[in-house]
């Protein structure tokens, strides 16, 4: 409220954000704001989505953060949700050995099941969370 509004994605230049320390990303797929948003300035830097998280909360910095996580608290807003989409992939993986122990099948197929219950979450079309019996 006490920044100036955002009609456009030009307007995001006015905000400042907070992101991944680009050095210390464990992936080049995390810094999001250089892709999304050239030209958008990082006032904030921190390798934990949680920390993004909490600084978005406290009204710091605008974030880009996953659907799963900001869509929880009524606080946080999607920002020109229309116009800006960014989309990325998880993905599970396993030794092969461990993959055959029941234990991890079990949690396998529990981790499986509940990402298919919240496909909506996940990809930002709901905030419920749905969860496995």
């Amino acid at each position: 409220d006490k920044h100036p509004p955002i009609r456009r994605p030009a307007d995001l230049g006015k905000h400042q954000f907070i992101s991944y320390v680009d050095d210390l990303a464990f992936s080049s797929e995390l810094l999001y704001l250089a892709n999304a948003l050239p030209g958008a300035s990082a006032n904030l830097r921190s390798t934990s989505v949680i920390a993004q998280f909490v600084a978005a909360q406290q009204g710091r910095s605008l974030a880009i953060l996953p659907c799963f996580l900001a869509a929880q608290d009524p606080r946080l807003l999607p920002v020109l949700p229309e116009e800006i989409d960014i989309t990325r992939q998880f993905w599970m993986y396993c030794r092969e050995d461990l993959r055959k122990l029941k234990r991890i099948t079990l949690l396998w197929d529990y981790i499986r099941e509940v990402t298919e219950r919240n496909q909506g979450l996940l990809m930002g079309q709901t905030r419920e969370m749905q969860f496995a019996d």
